[in-house]
């Protein structure tokens, strides 16, 4: 008997240790992310802060400005359309141009003014739209510039944008905090393992106490409430209709049975999962005065089969029928000249 309980405790604390583990995981795991999170946020701070940069550089004067004067994807077409308009219309004229001198190669002209203002201004129109086009040429390179310095940037940001995304899930997560979901964070859950244990260990006591009317149970996470933290609630499971319903439709006495349970499934835990540690003696006060003749009776019976030994219950009550049933108490009476103890064996 004492190897199997060594052997269990041995178990017990194992799996202890790699709760704490995992639960040690968990703390590293939200650090990792709070740090990638907060250098998340310094390289999207970063790359905000070379966008103004390159708009400063470009003298525009503000983001609204660069919108007003960046070119959509028609405008740039049609730009580049006018230009090779433009291109070819020269070249027909220089072709025009040579022809002309060729043509004329030879020929003495009496009058001459006409022809040299013409060609003048033709000079000056061709000299006019050779500065047009190349201020439209430096235009599109800037531009495509400007473009694909911003383009990388979108990109840069979405990516950012989309790690600090993930982090807050993972956060989120592990947390309890995800919209829609029941809130157990990692914490309670560990908990949630322990309180299970607890609940079965105070059914043992319950069921001999109710004569099998009902037992505990932990309420499922997918049953729990979507407002506030889930994952610790009660439910009471009656044998006979097989049907559950909230821990707190209790009646007094049901409520006194279902704590005394309980606080006798955690003794039984702690001392099962912790050898060393041991509950030597129980103070149960009041309570009894709510439970009928046969339900005291079994209370007393589970009460006389835990006391014994090394352990000590001490039971306070104001119900004289349980006088009878305790041999050895203590009676406090109270007189005009104050209150008297006496033992009664």
């Amino acid at each position: 008997m004492a190897e199997s309980r060594e052997r269990e405790l041995l178990t017990m604390e194992k799996e202890l240790e790699r709760h704490m583990d995992r639960f040690s995981s968990a703390r590293v795991l939200e650090s990792e992310i709070f740090r990638q999170a907060a250098q998340t946020g310094e390289r999207l701070k970063e790359a905000k802060e070379t966008f103004r940069k390159v708009l400063k550089d470009q003298k525009f004067r503000g983001r609204a400005d660069y919108l007003r004067a960046r070119m959509t994807p028609d405008e740039y077409a049609s730009g580049k359309q006018s230009r090779e308009s433009y291109e070819k219309e020269l070249r027909f004229l220089e072709v025009r141009i040579e022809t002309l001198r060729a043509h004329t190669k030879g020929v003495i002209l009496t009058d001459c003014g006409l022809w040299k203002s013409g060609k003048e201004e033709a000079e000056r129109s061709r000299r006019t739209l050779m500065g047009v086009r190349e201020e439209l040429k430096g235009r599109i390179r800037q531009n495509g510039q400007i473009r694909r310095r911003i383009e990388e940037e979108v990109r840069l940001q979405a990516h950012l944008e989309e790690k600090v995304s993930m982090a807050g899930r993972l956060y989120r997560t592990a947390a309890g905090k995800l919209k829609g979901k029941s809130s157990v964070d990692y914490e309670t859950f560990v908990q949630r393992r322990y309180f299970e244990q607890i609940i079965a260990a105070a059914n043992k006591r319950l069921l001999d106490m109710t004569g099998n009317s009902f037992k505990l149970q932990c309420r499922s996470i997918e049953a729990s409430s979507l407002r506030g933290s889930a994952g610790l609630d009660l439910n009471v499971y009656t044998l006979a209709t097989g049907k559950e319903r909230d821990v707190k439709t209790l009646s007094g006495g049901e409520s006194f049975l279902a704590a005394l349970s309980m606080a006798l499934g955690l003794s039984d835990v702690i001392q099962s999962s912790y050898g060393a540690q041991a509950f030597d003696t129980m103070f149960i006060d009041e309570g009894f005065g709510s439970l009928d003749e046969s339900t005291r009776e079994r209370v007393m019976q589970v009460l006389d089969s835990l006391a014994g030994g090394d352990r000590l219950i001490g039971v306070i009550s104001h119900v004289a029928e349980l006088k009878e049933n305790i041999e050895c108490h203590l009676e406090v009476k109270k007189t005009a000249r104050g209150s008297t103890i006496e033992w009664k064996f």
